[in-house]
């Protein structure tokens, strides 16, 4: 299954955290309730139980690198990792919104409920949405465990000529 690849943030007691989320869905347009799935056990998953909110930076397709980078366990665990590519913080959640992206989400957290003895399920309000204008880029999308780009042009199906 293919998705578009989004970075989730969260501050708690001045520690700041970030991680590339493949599990990213919207689960109603309105009011905008959001939802991810976070590893239990690990860093996110602490600052995640503690905090009041998140935010949620949707990457362009130029920005592969930065999903690597939040998916790698080798990277800084304080508010170094957001140094070069932080672009401020979310006014509703204090979560580091990331430069460059497609837009932003900034959330209150609803409920976070286990899945299993491995993962945990969070809930959001999108209490902001925020447009970053950088409509030249595409969304980053993932599917199979390979980062992809939407095609420039797409030929329409077979079945579809002549109809429009």
């Amino acid at each position: 299954m293919v998705h578009g690849v989004v970075i989730v943030t969260a501050r708690a007691g001045g520690v700041a955290r970030g991680m590339t989320a493949s599990s990213f869905s919207v689960l109603t347009p309105e009011p905008p309730i959001v939802a991810f799935a976070v590893r239990i056990g690990g860093s996110m998953h602490e600052i995640l139980y503690r905090a009041t909110g998140f935010a949620v930076s949707v990457l362009g397709d130029d920005q592969e690198f930065t999903a690597r980078f939040f998916a790698g366990r080798r990277r800084p665990t304080d508010q170094e990792q957001f140094t070069r590519i932080s672009s401020g913080s979310g006014e509703v959640s204090g979560a580091p919104l990331l430069r460059d992206a497609l837009g932003w989400l900034d959330c209150r957290t609803l409920s976070r409920t286990p899945l299993d003895h491995h993962h945990l399920l969070v809930i959001g309000e999108a209490l902001q949405d925020i447009s970053a204008g950088r409509r030249a880029a595409g969304p980053l999308l993932h599917g199979n465990r390979r980062y992809h780009r939407r095609p420039e042009h797409t030929t329409p199906d077979r079945h579809d000529a002549g109809r429009g």
